[in-house]
């Protein structure tokens, strides 16, 4: 299984000239211009077909959002990679295992960061450039680890703990009480609850005039173009 991701891999190194960004925020309408851009973020899938009807109404309410991607569910709940751009959002790292990466040996790192980034990089043709730890656990060892792979490090700015069951209803007041313009939000895609609550939550935004955005749009959008290595929070101004 490893040597064919890294057949894969090769492969897509040398068909690729770098990377490759999300797509580009939607123009204002009427040349109004918005109240202000969030990223939605989910972590923990993918989910199999579920998945699919997810980024599908996302796409269809014209929210671009970015999913950190388990490798060890794609074994469970095989999943096309090459769907979530093809929606119009953005795929990033959240290790093989979520296994909480503090003080943990190279071999580990490796497989849990590097591995994982290849895999995803050869499922979906694309270079990701964001990696979340699991746990928002992390050091300095992995920070370095993942700027020789070229990626960011982003945490949250707005988290309803949906992981933790509260209720739909109580995870969209979370997040519509108090996300505002440059703010990352947490969420989770493999729960039902969660991915409703995600619908109604965009559907509020958009009505306060907010986009939802990936996390690169967010950051161009800010003028903020992210180092590898470094963590990032959120982009308000």
């Amino acid at each position: 299984m490893r040597l064919r991701a890294l057949a894969l891999l090769l492969a897509l190194m040398l068909s690729l000239p770098g990377k490759l960004g999300a797509p580009q925020p939607a123009q204002p309408v009427g040349g109004r211009a918005p109240a202000g851009y969030i990223a939605l973020t989910f972590d923990d899938g993918p989910s199999g077909a579920v998945t699919e009807d997810f980024l599908q109404a996302l796409e269809q309410r014209g929210a671009a959002c970015t999913f950190f991607i388990c490798n060890y569910r794609l074994e469970t709940f095989p999943t096309d990679l090459t769907a979530y751009a093809a929606h119009g959002h953005e795929l990033a790292i959240h290790s093989w295992n979520h296994k909480y990466l503090r003080q943990e040996s190279e071999a580990v790192l490796e497989h849990e960061l590097g591995d994982a980034y290849r895999a995803v990089a050869a499922g979906s043709g694309l270079w990701p450039v964001w990696f979340r730890p699991p746990g928002g656990i992390y050091d300095e060892v992995l920070q370095a680890r993942a700027a020789e792979l070229g990626l960011s490090l982003v945490l949250w700015s707005v988290d309803p703990v949906d992981w933790d069951s509260p209720g739909e209803d109580q995870i969209v007041s979370r997040v519509l009480d108090s996300a505002q313009d440059g703010d990352v939000v947490l969420m989770h895609d493999i729960y039902a609850a969660s991915r409703r609550a995600a619908l109604r939550i965009v559907d509020g935004l958009q009505a306060r005039g907010y986009e939802l955005v990936t996390l690169s749009d967010l950051a161009r959008a800010k003028g903020v173009t992210p180092e590898p290595g470094a963590m990032y929070f959120s982009f308000r101004d």
